[in-house]
């Protein structure tokens, strides 16, 4: 019994001590886990977030969006430098279920670009080597800026602010397929879009001003944009897994995640993006490198600066540049203020599979970023909504104009039985006015009616058909509270009387449409351009089956034969088709590669100018041969085909 007992004993005493080393090893394990798992959260890999308030907001607004509306997600924010939330939801590869890795993967930031432009503007000029509110011509090569038209001069200031005037550029937007990449002298030179407004009168947000703003910063420093990021920007807050090249690495492109596109089909995914005009929005990076670059942005004011000398000039870089009439933010050399705070400055970036959003604000020390790999907006815009709403003054004000209150209505001075006066449509003046591009514009316009009891205006937008009461706060100045953050409020400006331009949101201002930009203009186009087309479509059937009867008919009879005249009519018929298909081809692949490619337009002005050539002289062949009934017709088919091709744009050569 003793020894049963004892060996018992020792048994249980073995067991213990196994226990105890097991437990200890666990105890060991679950350390080594646990630091593992926190140097993970600060990292932003697969993280735990602080309990600070922001893991319940991020979490829920991503719910309702990732799997839904965007593949992926990552959302990092620091306070006073410190990384405070750090989280990735969803996929980088909807194929694989890869996860979002921020230290590693590389997103495209799209016009995020841009602040590397201005923070690389306002080094130069704390330097003394650029003047800010300059002519630019005295930075540019002799007659370099080709389509000026107004004689104010543009300054660097006005590129910041989308206010020199250019039009929308969308010819050979980015390189297709292989094409070799070109410096940005080249690309700027070769197609420069027109000035349609005089410098400063309205804002109208611009890609090529952007580009030509980092040319600048080429030519005043002598090194290349993407070389002098890399040595006055990244090197400096120790970025290394970013890059800013006309042409990406292979690193670069084994790195980045994929990018989407999303429609009612589901996900589709994207080319990547390569922009001719770099500067404006070429920067690839992980989210690790550019919450650096955000989080030295979010400095307090006076706080010394790694990427300037002087803290005075950081502070300068958020100091208030333009603001569009009856705004409710503005811009700050290029940085967008949001609109429930103007103490947070930043940019939004989109590319055809990415949508990102950079934030600072510097009052609090906090940058916030977002970056998705699909281009949709409502994830970015709701999340700044959630996160700044209880910081947002009260109500429906805004904060560094005297915008009025939503609750004032009507008591703010507008006059309200003359709201009809703002009646209308408006073009963006962030369009294309010269060539095809144009057609994009049409589709953006913005519908202003008075409401039916006379206490508000009405806004539809075209590109959505949805429609929005916006009730008066004073000065010509509207508020609706349904309206996105952004879209809020809405402004006209007035000279004697007449709308000058809207403002409806931020560095996108709108013009009144008249003329060749009307609905009525549009629509006579389109009528002209689908009944010629009906017209030759028609005849070109027309003539293939009684061709063929006519062969049949000679073979039958070889003394009957279709007569002399029948070559013009098959030429005008074969011509107007060839034209309007060329068009339709044409506009089909634009849309499918987000761009105009300039060979392909010129093509089709060249085609529609040879058609256009022989058509007339077929017709005057028959006029001549005194076929005057089939001229007749053929010549008002050729008319209203010029006339809607014309118009359109497609005799435009770019």
């Amino acid at each position: 019994m003793y020894k049963t007992v004892r060996s018992f004993s020792d048994a249980f005493c073995r067991l213990l001590c196994r226990a105890a080393v097991l437990f200890l090893c666990l105890c060991a394990d679950f350390c080594t886990a646990a630091s593992l798992y926190a140097a993970a959260a600060q990292n932003a890999q697969d993280v735990q977030p602080l309990q600070n308030g922001y893991e319940n907001i991020v979490d829920g607004v991503a719910a309702s969006y990732v799997g839904k509306n965007i593949p992926g997600a990552c959302v990092i924010i620091t306070e006073h430098g410190t990384v405070v939330f750090s989280k990735c939801y969803g996929y980088a590869n909807l194929d694989t279920q890869q996860r979002i890795r921020p230290d590693t993967d590389f997103f495209e930031w799209g016009s995020v670009t841009k602040t590397l432009v201005w923070v690389s503007a306002l080094q130069l000029e704390e330097k003394g080597l650029l003047d800010l509110n300059a002519d630019i011509r005295r930075y540019l090569p002799e007659n370099f800026l080709r389509n000026l038209r107004y004689d104010a001069p543009i300054t660097m200031l006005d590129l910041m602010n989308h206010t020199a005037g250019f039009e929308e550029y969308l010819i050979d937007f980015r390189y297709l397929n292989e094409q070799p990449v070109k410096p940005l002298i080249d690309v700027l030179s070769a197609r420069q879009p027109a000035q349609v407004f005089e410098p400063g009168s309205v804002s109208a947000y611009s890609n090529w001003g952007a580009a030509l703003a980092g040319f600048i910063v080429e030519r005043v420093s002598g090194q290349s944009f993407d070389e002098y990021v890399a040595k006055h920007i990244f090197a400096p807050l120790g970025i290394q897994d970013a890059e800013l090249k006309p042409q990406w690495t292979a690193e670069t492109l084994k790195r980045k995640i994929n990018g989407y596109s999303h429609s009612k089909k589901g996900f589709r995914k994207e080319e990547f993006m390569r922009l001719r005009l770099y500067p404006a929005g070429s920067l690839n990076g992980t989210p690790n490198a550019l919450i650096k670059y955000a989080a030295e942005l979010a400095k307090k004011s006076g706080t010394a600066s790694l990427l300037f000398s002087d803290p005075a000039t950081k502070d300068k870089l958020f100091c208030e540049t333009y603001r569009s009439f009856g705004a409710a933010s503005g811009l700050a050399h290029g940085f967008w203020e949001y609109t429930k705070n103007n103490g947070i400055f930043g940019h939004e970036g989109g590319t055809y599979g990415f949508q990102t959003q950079l934030w600072v604000q510097p009052e609090r020390e906090r940058a916030i970023l977002i970056a998705t790999n699909v281009m949709e907006s409502d994830f970015c815009r709701s999340l700044m909504n959630e996160l700044v709403q209880n910081e947002a003054q009260a109500g429906k004000e805004t904060s560094a104009n005297a915008n009025g209150s939503a609750s004032t209505n009507a008591a703010g001075g507008t006059d309200t039985t003359n709201f009809a006066r703002f009646s209308g449509e408006y073009f963006p003046a962030r369009s294309v006015w010269t060539h095809a591009g144009k057609l994009n514009g049409y589709m953006q316009m913005i519908s202003i009616q008075q409401n039916t009891d006379g206490t508000g205006i009405v806004l539809k937008k075209r590109s959505d058909g949805k429609s929005l009461t916006y009730r008066p706060i004073g000065n010509n100045r509207f508020y609706c509270e349904e309206a996105l953050p952004e879209e809020q409020y809405l402004a006209f400006k007035t000279e004697s009387e007449n709308v000058i331009s809207m403002t409806f949101f931020l560095a996108h201002d709108y013009v009144p449409a008249k003329g060749r930009y009307s609905t009525g203009f549009l629509l006579s186009c389109a009528a002209a351009f689908a009944l010629a087309f009906v017209f030759w479509l028609a005849s070109g059937i027309f003539f293939a089956v009684s061709g063929i009867r006519a062969r049949r008919a000679i073979k039958s009879a070889p003394a009957i034969h279709a007569g002399s005249d029948r070559l013009p009519k098959v030429l005008c018929a074969a011509c107007g088709l060839i034209a309007d298909v060329s068009i339709i081809a044409g506009m089909r692949n634009w849309f499918a590669i987000y761009t105009i490619d300039s060979v392909q337009m010129n093509l089709i002005v060249a085609i529609n100018a040879a058609c256009a050539l022989c058509t007339v002289c077929s017709c005057a062949y028959l006029f001549y041969k005194k076929r005057f009934c089939p001229a007749v017709i053929f010549s008002a088919a050729c008319a209203v085909q010029l006339y809607a091709a014309i118009c359109l744009g497609f005799f435009h050569i770019v």
